[in-house]
């Protein structure tokens, strides 16, 4: 007969330690960027809920989407960079999660992947306008994506991609809305000249 047994041993918390900061996969974004004040109102007009930014108590982290409450929450004091990537992260999770209206709410996604496609859409979404947040955003879709295979991830491409060009298509109506209605009265007339 055979009885498992474990030796006891001393184990710490990080917390309890000293000495050099271990390296983070993903690095907070540093940097301010232009028009911030327009920028971020362009991304909550294109939030499908309200965005709030407030103080969250639990540690490590930058925001969340409350299904319950139907709202995005932004940690305070982050650098603009870092502020508007987060908000485009969960303001992703709005869009393709929620249970109730989400793209992708009738799909049995687990955690894991819904963090990689709200990554991302982010990243898609700040690239397009010049942010870079290749920097926290590779580190953290590393993590989050360290046990799928690449088939899984090759499934979720789609999804990224309308995402993100549903999103950049909203904050362009907000951000340039001369060139959304030039481009609305070039639609109608061409419009016209097919049924014409």
């Amino acid at each position: 007969m055979i009885v498992p047994a474990y030796k006891v041993t001393t184990v710490f918390d990080i917390s309890q330690t000293s000495g050099k900061e271990l390296p983070r996969i993903a690095a907070e974004l540093q940097g301010d960027i232009a028009e911030y004040q327009r920028f971020m109102q362009a991304v909550k007009d294109s939030s499908p809920v309200p965005i709030e930014i407030r103080k969250i108590s639990k540690e490590n982290v930058n925001g969340y989407y409350s299904q319950t409450l139907k709202k995005i929450v932004l940690q305070e004091g982050m650098s603009e960079m870092q502020t508007i990537k987060t908000a485009l992260h969960e303001l992703s999770h709005a869009v393709l999660h929620d249970a109730d209206t989400g793209k992708e709410k009738e799909q049995d996604l687990d955690r894991r992947t819904k963090e990689v496609q709200a990554e991302s859409v982010a990243y898609t979404v700040c690239q397009h306008y010049g942010i870079d947040t290749s920097e926290y955003s590779f580190g953290y879709i590393a993590g989050w994506s360290s046990d799928k295979k690449m088939d899984e991830f090759r499934d979720s491409l789609k999804t990224i991609r309308d995402a993100a060009a549903e999103i950049i298509q909203t904050m362009d109506a907000k951000l340039y809305p001369d060139k959304e209605q030039k481009k609305q009265k070039m639609q109608e007339k061409h419009s016209v000249r097919r049924h014409g």
